[in-house]
C-alpha cells in the first residue's frame, strides 16, 4: 500500500507539473463554474548565493549564524545590491 501511495504522489506531481508547464507556455487559464486552474507569481524569495559573504547587517550571531532573509529581501527590493543574495521570482498553480 505504501508503494502504491507513493507511485500515485509522484504521478500527481508528475501532472501538476506537466500541467503548469503548459499553461505557462500558452498564458491560458482555465475557467469552469466550480473550478478555475490558472498560474500565478510567488512572490519573490531571497536566494543566497553564498551566506559567508553577507555583511553584518543582515546577519545574527546565535550560536551559528542566522542570515535575516526578509532584511535582505527588503533592500534587494529596494533597489540595493547585497553580495551573495539576489530575488528570484517563481510561479505556482492554483487550482481553486
Amino acid at each position: 500500500m505504501a508503494d502504491r501511495a507513493r507511485a500515485t504522489a509522484a504521478r500527481a506531481r508528475r501532472l501538476r507539473e506537466y500541467l503548469k508547464g503548459e499553461l505557462e507556455r500558452t498564458k491560458l487559464k482555465l475557467k469552469a463554474p466550480d473550478l478555475e486552474v490558472r498560474v500565478q507569481a510567488n512572490p519573490p524569495r531571497v536566494m543566497l548565493e553564498d551566506p559567508e559573504r553577507m555583511p553584518e547587517d543582515f546577519t545574527e550571531t546565535v550560536s551559528t549564524v542566522k542570515v535575516l532573509r526578509a532584511e535582505i529581501g527588503r533592500v534587494l527590493k529596494a533597489g540595493k545590491e547585497v553580495p551573495g543574495a539576489r530575488l528570484e521570482r517563481t510561479t505556482r498553480l492554483v487550482i481553486s
